[in-house]
Protein backbone atom coordinates (compact mmCIF):
# COMPACT_ATOMS: atom_id res chain seq x y z
CA UNK A 1 0.00 0.00 0.00
CA UNK A 2 2.68 2.72 0.96
CA UNK A 3 4.43 1.89 -2.16
CA UNK A 4 1.54 2.58 -4.71
CA UNK A 5 1.03 6.02 -2.21
CA UNK A 6 4.57 6.82 -2.63
CA UNK A 7 4.57 6.11 -6.44
CA UNK A 8 0.75 8.28 -7.21
CA UNK A 9 2.42 11.26 -5.30
CA UNK A 10 6.04 11.24 -7.45
CA UNK A 11 3.69 11.23 -10.56
CA UNK A 12 1.50 13.65 -9.44
CA UNK A 13 4.25 16.07 -8.29
CA UNK A 14 6.71 15.66 -11.25
CA UNK A 15 3.60 16.25 -13.37
CA UNK A 16 3.00 19.30 -11.43
CA UNK A 17 6.37 20.32 -11.63
CA UNK A 18 7.00 19.97 -15.00
CA UNK A 19 3.94 22.21 -15.87
CA UNK A 20 5.36 24.83 -13.03
CA UNK A 21 8.51 24.86 -15.33
CA UNK A 22 6.82 25.41 -18.71
CA UNK A 23 4.77 28.35 -17.11
CA UNK A 24 7.38 29.90 -16.04
CA UNK A 25 9.13 30.49 -19.29
CA UNK A 26 9.64 34.12 -19.88
CA UNK A 27 6.43 34.65 -17.42
CA UNK A 28 5.84 36.21 -14.23
CA UNK A 29 6.16 33.33 -12.35
CA UNK A 30 3.25 32.98 -9.16
CA UNK A 31 0.16 34.17 -10.97
CA UNK A 32 0.51 31.02 -13.48
CA UNK A 33 1.54 28.55 -11.38
CA UNK A 34 -0.64 29.05 -8.60
CA UNK A 35 -3.22 26.84 -10.05
CA UNK A 36 -1.51 24.56 -10.86
CA UNK A 37 0.33 23.73 -7.78
CA UNK A 38 -3.34 23.88 -6.06
CA UNK A 39 -4.49 21.49 -8.66
CA UNK A 40 -1.81 19.26 -7.58
CA UNK A 41 -2.31 19.75 -3.58
CA UNK A 42 -5.90 18.58 -4.01
CA UNK A 43 -5.43 15.65 -6.78
CA UNK A 44 -2.57 14.59 -4.46
CA UNK A 45 -4.69 14.64 -1.56
CA UNK A 46 -7.33 13.22 -3.45
CA UNK A 47 -5.41 10.11 -4.39
CA UNK A 48 -3.70 9.36 -0.54
CA UNK A 49 -7.26 9.44 0.69
CA UNK A 50 -8.59 7.08 -2.14
CA UNK A 51 -5.46 4.56 -1.96
CA UNK A 52 -6.08 4.12 1.75
CA UNK A 53 -9.64 4.10 1.83
CA UNK A 54 -9.08 1.18 -0.57
CA UNK A 55 -6.33 -0.67 1.84
CA UNK A 56 -8.94 -0.40 4.35
CA UNK A 57 -11.70 -1.91 2.50
CA UNK A 58 -9.33 -4.78 1.13
CA UNK A 59 -8.34 -4.96 5.29
CA UNK A 60 -11.96 -5.35 5.94
CA UNK A 61 -12.77 -7.60 3.78
CA UNK A 62 -10.13 -10.09 4.34
CA UNK A 63 -10.66 -9.50 8.16
CA UNK A 64 -14.28 -11.05 7.51
CA UNK A 65 -13.23 -13.31 5.25
CA UNK A 66 -10.35 -14.96 8.07
CA UNK A 67 -13.65 -14.40 10.78
CA UNK A 68 -16.07 -16.86 8.53
CA UNK A 69 -13.47 -19.68 8.54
Amino acid sequence: MKGRLILAQAIIWGVVIIFCSILLIGTDAYPKIQGVLGAGAVISLFAQVGIFAADKKKQKEADTAAETE
